[in-house]
């Protein structure tokens, strides 16, 4: 939607080449030059709903946010004349230390043009703004170091992308006061809804989106548990012939089929979500080495960057060979570690898969758990 005002005689350019807005039509007194406006027309974003923006924001993973906070410092520098360089605001949203020094600049600025046109707006409302978004950000820096439930970050995109909605409604009102009083403010684009280019991301990235959130947030608690297995104890099959050390805290006896296709003797679920240990057996039909090839091969093609490492020792006894196998690489920028452990007993093969993938920090602890509990994979 477009605001065409009536058309007013352009103000004189001031030596720097800007000049004050233009009054409307019915102000009785001639606004004088400021040199924090302009006479030439000034193409603002049409106010839109706020709601319309936070689906924009959440589908985004905050990726809109960054250049809606560029668009809207754009039209700061044309309604103040100050020199702000907007593209540098594009960083903002993402980092903590950036945003000590420039919300503080961002309320000033706004501020002093609430103060101009009479709208009321409390000092203590931004600094509860600024620390709400300060500590979301924070937040999720701190989720990409250490493991926590995936719903935290839903939780907390949902807080941030209401938050920039209400920083959206400050700007709204700015902008409304302002297209009364000067008649050179021109609006562009929707009043509700979307572009098409906006449709363009909403259709595919919220459904997509937030169906993944909802999955990724309540999956590990949709896992059958059939008992816990508490640190230092021993997993132990009579029936099967192996045993399992258990190190750590976290770790469950899951339903058959949670990480498997159905034909695994055994599947534990670990503490940080999507972890597990699956033991299948089989019946001694090829060489151990050719299985330990078949998964080695297998993993590496799955995440070529992961890079296997082979180890052998003989069983306790010292009549059958375990093979070891450990993969790390990464997933997403995140370490992961898939483990292979492999024995003869008999006529047939136990075997032993491993996932674990965690944040920076929090990896290597629970990674040298899994490891342990990996390598100690033997007969009974």
């Amino acid at each position: 939607m477009t605001h065409n005002a009536p058309s007013q005689p352009d103000t004189t350019a001031t030596e720097s080449g800007t000049a004050a807005l233009i009054p409307t039509s019915d102000s009785q007194q001639v606004h004088q030059p400021d040199s924090d406006t302009s006479s030439q027309k000034i193409e603002v974003r049409t106010v839109r709903s706020p709601w319309w923006e936070f689906f924009l924001h959440f589908s985004t993973f905050g990726i809109y946010t960054c250049f809606w906070l560029v668009a809207r410092i754009k039209e700061l520098k044309l309604l103040t004349n100050q020199p702000f360089k907007p593209w540098l605001w594009l960083f903002v949203p993402n980092f903590v230390v950036v945003q000590f020094f420039a919300f503080p600049a961002l309320n000033k600025h706004l501020k002093k043009l609430e103060t101009k046109f009479g709208i009321n707006y409390s000092v203590n409302t931004f600094r509860l703004w600024a620390v709400a978004v300060i500590s979301v950000t924070t937040l999720f820096w701190v989720t990409s170091k250490f493991a926590f439930p995936r719903w935290v970050d839903f939780i907390a995109l949902i807080f941030w992308s209401g938050l920039f909605c209400t920083l959206s409604q400050r700007f709204n009102a700015i902008k409304q006061k302002c297209a009364q009083k000067y008649d050179n403010i021109q609006f562009k684009g929707k009043s509700s809804g979307y572009s098409w280019k906006e449709w363009l991301v909403i259709i595919p990235m919220f459904p997509i989106f937030l169906t993944i959130a909802i999955y990724s947030s309540v999956s590990p608690y949709l896992l059958e548990e059939i008992k816990p297995l508490p640190d230092h104890s021993i997993y132990a099959s009579t029936e099967s012939h192996y045993q399992l050390p258990i190190h750590g805290s976290g770790w469950r006896e899951v339903e058959i089929g949670s990480f498997s296709d159905g034909e695994a003797e055994l599947e534990l679920a670990g503490k940080i979500e999507g972890s597990y240990f699956v033991v299948f057996k089989y019946t001694n039909q090829e060489s151990l080495s050719g299985r330990v090839q078949d998964r080695i091969q297998m993993v590496e093609t799955e995440e070529p960057s992961n890079r296997c490492r082979e180890e052998r020792r003989l069983t306790p006894n010292g009549i059958n060979v375990i093979t070891y196998v450990s993969c790390e690489g990464k997933s997403l920028g995140a370490p992961q570690l898939n483990t292979i452990t492999i024995f003869e007993h008999g006529d047939e093969l136990y075997e032993l898969i491993g996932y674990i993938s965690a944040p920076k920090y929090s990896f290597p602890e629970h990674a040298a758990n899994f490891k342990q509990m990996a390598k100690e994979f033997q007969p009974l």
